[in-house]
């Protein structure tokens, strides 16, 4: 009975690959990792059809099969019909800034009905086990590795909201890295020495709920230590957005969160959060948590937290035309921009244009969203260009 579950999941998988072959995706790299997939299923339909395998080899099938899936899940979502290739081609160029140059990975999005539903799944891209299975096997090394995000199925073409996208964007380069990992290593050794460090560890504790100390049982300081690595991760997958996005983000999460005075299990309080994330954009690096990671983040990539994206002030948007971006910091600035113009006075737009009548609230709205999406997508379309043109010419 065992093994007629393991055909039945396999025919399941026939089926649904069999469905994806008609997927078009913005970018080859997706397409090349469906391929692999293809490749896989064959090659494990193969094994299973001999029958010859043991209860070590069904489990172990069933788990690359559920890996198959899982994949397709996520590249399904990833179409060019369902998901606005300008927004993936922003997170791509983000992405690229702390890859190697051999290091392939490429984003993939899964819409859920879940309007706050903005998360990382680390499993694509760090299931080692599964992936030195599938290799061990099959003999079968991926080209690249999916980025795996989820995003509110309601909200998949609104340029406002997905900034949120860059915060979840730092926890893939905080898994790859691990800097919250050393961050709060640091800091648990650091509250075993309060005596000596007693100033630093005061100028700390506002920030987590409770931190490590030596007086207490080892197990309640595993707990607090696991408490203090989420929270570490929280602030810096929060600088690493502000990076990109400016301060539409956290001003978006302040009006998401219900209770931001109050620390939960894995996150931080809301209202500590904006303070880090404001000190950072301002240059305030005295701050204790952006100073500690700051460091912490040059230490383990070799690269630094930055500002990494323009700030524009040209009235295009108030004119209903596209931006014209010049650069790839303009490019992420646009979602900046965007927000600026949300968060201003709107009269602009009467202004400019003439208007009898104040823009609604939904109208801006539709406005900035449209005009974000065309002012990516030209620059795409005319970097495609410039590098076309650039390729040499067969005669």
């Amino acid at each position: 009975m065992t093994s007629r579950l393991l055909e039945l999941q396999l025919s399941q998988a026939e089926k649904a690959l069999h469905r994806a072959k008609g997927n078009r995706y913005s970018d080859q790299a997706k397409r090349g990792y469906q391929d692999q997939l293809e490749r896989l299923f064959k090659e494990i339909k193969a094994k299973i059809s001999l029958g010859d395998f043991s209860n070590d080899h069904l489990s172990e099938y069933r788990g690359i099969l559920d890996f198959i899936f899982k994949s397709l899940e996520y590249l399904d979502s990833s179409t060019l019909n369902l998901i606005p290739f300008e927004l993936v081609y922003c997170l791509n160029h983000a992405m690229g800034d702390w890859l190697k140059a051999e290091e392939r990975y490429t984003i993939v999005t899964n819409q859920v009905n879940e309007i706050n539903k903005f998360s990382f799944d680390k499993s694509g891209a760090f299931d080692k086990a599964t992936l030195e299975s599938i290799e061990k096997q099959f003999d079968i090394t991926f080209s690249c590795l999916l980025v795996e995000m989820t995003i509110p199925k309601l909200l998949v073409r609104d340029y406002l909201a997905s900034v949120v996208l860059y915060h979840e964007l730092g926890h893939f380069i905080d898994t790859k890295y691990e800097v919250s990992k050393r961050l709060a290593f640091q800091i648990s050794s650091n509250c075993f020495f309060e005596e000596i460090l007693e100033d630093q560890i005061e100028e700390l504790k506002p920030y987590f709920e409770r931190l490590p100390h030596k007086d207490n049982e080892t197990e309640q300081n595993q707990l607090i230590e696991q408490r203090l690595e989420s929270y570490c991760a929280e602030y810096f997958c929060d600088l690493f957005a502000a990076q990109y996005v400016g301060k539409g983000y956290i001003e978006y999460l302040q009006y998401k969160s219900y209770q931001s005075g109050f620390h939960q299990p894995k996150h931080p309080a809301t209202n500590r959060r904006g303070e880090v994330y404001l000190a950072f954009l301002e240059d305030r690096y005295e701050n204790p948590i952006v100073k500690l990671i700051m460091v912490a983040t040059q230490e383990v990539t070799g690269l630094p937290l930055k500002k990494r994206f323009s700030e524009i002030e040209r009235p295009d948007f108030y004119q209903f035309l596209p931006l014209e971006i010049q650069s790839l910091e303009e490019l992420h600035g646009v979602f900046s921009y965007g927000w600026r113009i949300w968060s201003e006075e709107w009269t602009q737009f009467q202004e400019h244009n003439q208007l009898n009548e104040p823009l609604s609230a939904y109208k801006v709205y539709s406005v900035i969203n449209n005009l974000i999406e065309k002012s990516i997508g030209n620059f795409v379309v005319r970097n495609q260009w410039n590098s076309a043109q650039q390729q040499p010419q067969e005669h």
